[in-house]
């Protein structure tokens, strides 16, 4: 191989390289807010449901380039399809039982994740959460 190949060929691998470690860091900078409290962990609070306070527990975790998970809830579990941030607030997208879209954005603040919801059809309100005990 000539000179110019091999300098090629390791320019080809300097570049495969410092694309794959920009890849990892902006996924590492997606799951952070713009102070770089990280939202993955378990999470712990209440979501009002009307006049009442309905216990929620929420596990976020990292899945490939997207967050995912649960939420707890004393009806059964509901998917957590993806959560940004955006604008200053987490955008949380959870698919309800009746396979709609539901949304709870907040602001992350310490430990404490509070916000609005809004579950179609017919649920929406406030949310209140503070990172579980166990957690990062």
């Amino acid at each position: 191989m000539s000179r110019a190949g091999k300098l090629a060929a390791v320019g080809l691998v300097a570049l495969l390289v410092a694309v794959a470690l920009l890849g990892t860091a902006a996924f590492a900078n997606s799951a952070r807010d713009s102070s770089g409290k990280d939202i993955v962990g378990s999470w712990e609070g209440t979501m009002s449901v009307g006049s009442a306070q309905m216990p929620i527990k929420m596990e976020l975790r990292a899945d490939g380039k997207k967050i995912v998970g649960d939420l707890k809830t004393p009806h059964g579990p509901w998917p957590v399809t993806d959560a940004k941030y955006a604008d200053g607030k987490w955008n949380i997208e959870v698919q309800t039982p009746e396979k709609a879209t539901g949304t709870m954005k907040g602001v992350l603040s310490g430990d404490k994740l509070e916000g609005n919801y809004n579950f179609p059809p017919s649920f929406a309100g406030e949310f209140k959460f503070t990172r579980a005990k166990d957690a990062k």
